[in-house]
């Protein structure tokens, strides 16, 4: 339940947060990240999602090296991978439009 009131709060607070508050939120979300409670890992990546969706990528820059490295091991490679497909199913268009300059540059 905690965890669905933090998501709603970042849906609608988002903006009049102060950074002491957002960072804290960065900082503390990730440790129960590989929690036993496959409810609590789910809600987790709901709640990594909604933070990105509000803010960017580029303001927890750590949050794609947690991501990868989270890759090894058996449990963190379904979270990971869960976590990226709730982020892309949900900012696909978002991320897209934002770094389609990025894209182009590549090609």
């Amino acid at each position: 339940m905690s965890g669905l009131t933090l998501k709603s709060i970042l849906e609608k607070e988002f903006s009049s947060l102060v950074e002491e508050s957002t960072c804290y939120i960065r900082s503390n979300i990730l440790k129960s990240y590989l929690n036993e409670n496959s409810k609590i890992r789910k809600t987790i990546s709901v709640i990594v999602n909604t933070y990105v969706k509000q803010d960017s990528f580029e303001n927890w820059p750590e949050l794609l090296d947690f991501l990868l490295k989270n890759l090894e091991t058996e449990k963190g490679s379904e979270m990971s991978l869960e976590t990226i497909n709730i982020i892309i199913e949900d900012s696909g268009n978002l991320l897209e439009t934002k770094y389609k300059k990025v894209l182009i540059n590549l090609n």
